[in-house]
């Protein structure tokens, strides 16, 4: 229940602002609004697909745009299992990218498991927030919401967690994120500015 109406006050706050909307759905075969950050990306077949899968690495892409609130969206789809420690079907969002050292990300699948992840200065902590073990080919909806403090992470129209941000005083850039082969298609971002 309480999540609900923490969930309920972020949707509120969000539609009373004035959001910046941009879509991405890559049929027109091209990504230029996009950074391949680390990872392999390409378009193919209308998805801005990531292929590599050689090591247990983060893969991030990001949008152009920074933000300090907002939401972003993606339909992913893992394509195989990253057997390289163990990481499994993994696919998620860069909540922000503040810089090399600090960004926070959504992870849904890695190691079986929903977490938030997040890199400071000295180290990176992850807070685990359910069991999750995605299966190759299939594709699941996932979307966060960043506003007034807080982050909301939902997959497939379900509300999973409400954490606390922790960048809400900083603008970064939201993104895709993945450790394995995965395809993102369908993203919309909902940006409340810097």
């Amino acid at each position: 229940m309480r999540r609900t109406v923490i969930l309920a006050a972020i949707l509120g706050c969000m539609l009373a602002a004035r959001a910046e909307v941009a879509e991405e759905r890559f049929d027109d075969g091209r990504a230029d609004r996009w950074l391949s950050l680390s990872g392999e990306w390409a378009v193919e077949d209308g998805a801005w697909v990531q292929s590599d899968a050689s090591s247990p690495a983060y893969r991030m892409s990001l949008f152009e745009q920074s933000w300090r609130e907002g939401s972003i969206g993606v339909t992913a789809t893992p394509l195989e299992r990253n057997l390289n420690g163990k990481v499994g079907a993994s696919f998620g969002l860069v909540v922000k990218y503040v810089d090399d050292d600090r960004w926070c990300v959504a992870r849904f699948g890695s190691y079986g498991s929903c977490n938030l992840l997040v890199s400071r200065p000295g180290g990176r902590h992850s807070v685990r927030v359910g069991y999750f073990e995605p299966q190759p080919g299939r594709s699941y909806r996932v979307r966060v919401i960043v506003r007034n403090g807080m982050v909301a992470l939902a997959r497939d129209g379900l509300v999973i967690s409400v954490l606390q941000d922790p960048f809400p005083d900083d603008t970064g850039r939201p993104g895709l994120f993945t450790e394995t082969r995965c395809r993102f298609d369908d993203v919309r971002i909902e940006s409340l500015g810097e």
